[in-house]
């Protein structure tokens, strides 16, 4: 499964299915359509809305591929028009830790640099009325966080059990990477 992030669905989306079309191949189904390989597939989540679906459609179609090769996801512009981008927030992995060492992972999608995200581990403190995130530098004095555990190691693990059983390519994707490794705090 395959979800580009950001730009101009068409565009991007052509784009994608040229790729994995030179990499894997392409076929033509009986009903004249092109269709990449049955293993590979994908989902067009940004700016999806009543509109958008019809017109990615229509002008994907138009091109000669089949539909049956992507989908879409359902976010908050298919219900009102409020969505991380018009309340400008999203929640993101900033870091993950490695076999004890912390790596930081952040996006800088070049169809939108608006969508960059910080990388590295932070912390929410409280400066009087205010609040400001501080990035957390091993060695270096840090304050108190605002922060709060909201998921162990054992909710983690249950987690992982329902992923396993209900949504397999949710699961981490490198042996290095586990479900504990990921942690989501809360206020």
């Amino acid at each position: 499964m395959i979800r580009p992030d950001s730009g101009e669905a068409v565009t991007v989306l052509e784009e994608l299915f040229k790729i994995v079309g030179e990499k894997f191949g392409y076929e033509v189904n009986r009903k004249g359509w092109k269709t990449t390989v049955p293993c590979v597939r994908f989902i067009q989540g940004d700016g999806v809305n009543f509109y958008t679906i019809q017109n990615i459609t229509a002008q994907l179609t138009r091109r000669g591929w089949s539909q049956d090769i992507w989908s879409y996801g359902m976010g908050g512009a298919l219900l009102q028009q409020v969505n991380r981008d018009t309340l400008k927030f999203a929640l993101k992995c900033s870091a993950i830790d490695r076999n004890g060492k912390w790596h930081n992972v952040y996006k800088n999608p070049k169809t939108d640099p608006s969508k960059a995200s910080r990388g590295g581990r932070f912390n929410l403190i409280q400066n009087g009325k205010e609040f400001a995130t501080v990035e957390v530098v091993d060695g270096a004095p840090s304050r108190p966080t605002m922060l709060s555990k909201l998921f162990s190691k054992t909710a983690n693990s249950c987690a992982t059990r329902l992923s396993r059983k209900f949504a397999p390519s949710l699961l981490p994707t490198t042996p290095t990477m586990t479900m504990h490794n990921l942690f989501w705090y809360v206020v």
